[in-house]
Order: C-alpha cells, then sequence, then structure tokens
C-alpha cells in the first residue's frame, strides 16, 4: 500500500510517498520538496495575505495530485509553526479542504518535536545521549534524547524566516 505525508513547514512543503507492508515497514518511494516561503509572509499582525493562501492551497494541490498519481490510498497533511501562529489560517485550510479533500492536521510544538525524533530514530537508531536540532523555517526544535526516548525538548520562536 502507498500511503502519502505533506509537511506544510514555515519555508517549504515536502511531499513523502511510502511503501508500506503489511509488518507496518515502510520505505520512501518519492520526495518532493517546494519552496513556499509561507512564514515569510505572516506580518507582525499574524495574517496571512491572500495571495499567499492561494498560492498554498495550489501548491498543496499539485503535491496532492502528485502523491495520487503515484497510487496513493491515503494522505496525511501536517502543518507547523506558521500554521499555529497565524490568526487567519482557517481560511487556509479551508482551501486545501476545498481542493483536495483532506484536513491539515496542526501539530503541536511537543508533536512536531515527537515527529522529528521518530524521523531521526528511522533513519539512523542512535544509542546513547544525543541531541537533535531540527532549524526550519518559523521555529527551531531542540531535543535531548537517550537511546529510543525522548528526554527533553524545546521549540525555539527562530527559524530561517524570522
Amino acid at each position: 500500500m502507498r500511503t502519502a505525508v505533506i509537511d506544510l513547514g514555515s519555508n517549504s512543503f515536502h511531499l513523502l510517498v511510502f511503501n508500506v507492508q503489511r509488518n507496518r515497514d515502510f520505505s520512501v518511494h518519492k520526495r518532493i520538496y517546494k519552496l513556499n516561503l509561507l512564514g515569510s509572509f505572516l506580518g507582525k499582525d499574524n495574517v496571512l495575505p491572500s495571495s499567499a493562501i492561494k498560492n498554498s492551497a495550489d501548491l498543496v494541490e499539485d503535491l496532492f495530485n502528485k502523491a495520487k498519481s503515484e497510487g496513493v490510498q491515503e494522505v496525511y497533511i501536517f502543518g507547523t509553526k506558521v500554521f499555529r501562529h497565524a490568526v487567519n489560517i482557517d481560511e487556509l485550510t479551508k482551501a486545501i479542504y476545498e481542493k483536495c479533500g483532506c484536513t491539515v492536521d496542526v501539530l503541536s510544538c511537543e508533536e512536531e518535536a515527537e515527529c522529528i525524533f521518530l524521523g531521526v530514530q528511522n533513519k539512523y537508531a542512535p544509542k546513547g545521549i544525543y541531541l537533535i536540532v531540527d532549524i526550519g523555517g518559523g521555529s527551531t526544535e531542540c531535543i535531548i534524547a537517550e537511546n529510543d526516548v525522548v528526554k527533553w525538548f524545546a521549540s525555539v520562536p527562530f527559524g530561517t524566516n524570522s
């Protein structure tokens, strides 16, 4: 079965298409990265302009259609910091739903850190105590883990757009 995740960040949108086996093992089938700079349009009033909303919804629709063309049965869409802070984000999530029929799950800081941790665990399987730093467009996640357990995390409100 093929499943897709669309990660809506403050800087870029990512499509990951996975081949998922019955035993829940998976492998990446395709990755597509699109620079969007959505967070750079968020002003001091935390309002996204309608042009950024339209362009972002169109970009998500394009990624969604690419996923479907790869035989994907399920698409999950996640938003990060800009989705947590824009006061009119419901306009963008509604536009995405109208174009794709999918809701956007806005990740809390803790959920975002957990996803980053799980990605590192899956790719590298580090042992001992280690630090993960993920510099995003709108925030930087810092995670201290020991083996396969998160011991501490913080989401710092700065990234490449801020």
